[in-house]
């Protein structure tokens, strides 16, 4: 029965959060060959990418270091180098390559075996890495060219808000903004002066509450019908009615409807 030290494994499994995370194949491969380390069985381990060595650990006097000397004068392959003694391979699976591989030297192979299927993982994690390095580039100008098309329409649509918001606000005609319901969501300064109540008093009130008897219950039935059949008898006309002030005068308005996207209106 295989037993692992969970100590380890902990370690191993948060070293390949960090090579998910990483673009670096040499702070990467330092990473892996210094964990590694604590790998029972395991007494060294080296990087290889293209057959050059970029980590080993421990990175004096590794017993690596001969056999990696050795494997450079044979130009040997990774597949040759599986074959020697003390000495594990996981090649780094990649479509062209015969010479990148995590490479590791064993004293107990028993000790060792249970963590190789981690260290395949680890082998396969930094592929991502080498493969997303050679598209990190294409990758960097796109997301700028995206974020800048990003940034352009945020500014834009803030301008535009702007403008609108110095019309919304100064504006001597009223606007009020209500939701299907007829619930008012937003007033300008207009609509305080005109009808005397504060922005406060009414948004979160039915609209009807700055008109008069009849067209008071005659705007709710008019709602109603508009849920029921998206027909909006006076969408985009205007017409002459009474309006209602807070202090229960009535005064001749002229309103204009227009639907907005999302089921709201505007009225001036």
């Amino acid at each position: 029965m295989e037993t692992f030290d969970s100590e380890v494994i902990g370690q191993i499994l948060l070293l390949h959060r960090g090579i998910v995370a990483s673009q670096d194949s040499a702070a990467t491969g330092e990473q892996v060959c210094r964990v590694l380390m604590a790998v029972p069985g395991l007494i060294s381990s080296a990087l290889l990418v293209d057959g050059n060595v970029v980590a080993i650990a421990p990175p004096n006097g590794s017993p690596l270091n001969d056999f990696l000397e050795q494997m450079e004068l044979q130009r040997a392959t990774i597949s040759e180098i599986g074959l020697w003694p003390q000495i594990e391979v996981f090649p780094l699976r990649t479509s062209h390559d015969s010479y990148s591989a995590l490479i590791v030297a064993v004293s107990d192979r028993k000790a060792f075996l249970p963590y190789g299927p981690f260290l395949r993982t680890t082998a396969d994690l930094i592929v991502l890495v080498l493969e997303n390095k050679a598209q990190a580039a294409e990758l960097r100008s796109l997301n700028t060219n995206r974020e800048e098309q990003v940034s352009q329409r945020i500014n834009e649509h803030l301008a535009s808000e702007a403008r609108y918001r110095a019309i919304f606000e100064t504006t001597v005609d009223a606007i009020i903004t209500i939701d299907e319901r007829g619930t008012i969501l937003l007033t300008n300064p207009a609509t305080e002066q005109l009808f005397g109540y504060r922005a406060d008093e009414m948004t979160g009130e039915n609209v009807s509450l700055l008109m008069p008897s009849p067209d008071r219950e005659r705007h709710d039935e008019y709602l109603e019908h508009f849920r029921r059949t998206g027909i909006g008898k006076i969408i985009g006309t205007g017409r002459e009615v009474l309006g209602r002030r807070k202090d229960g005068s009535t005064f001749p308005i002229r309103l204009a409807v227009s639907e907005m996207r999302g089921g709201e209106s505007a009225c001036s």
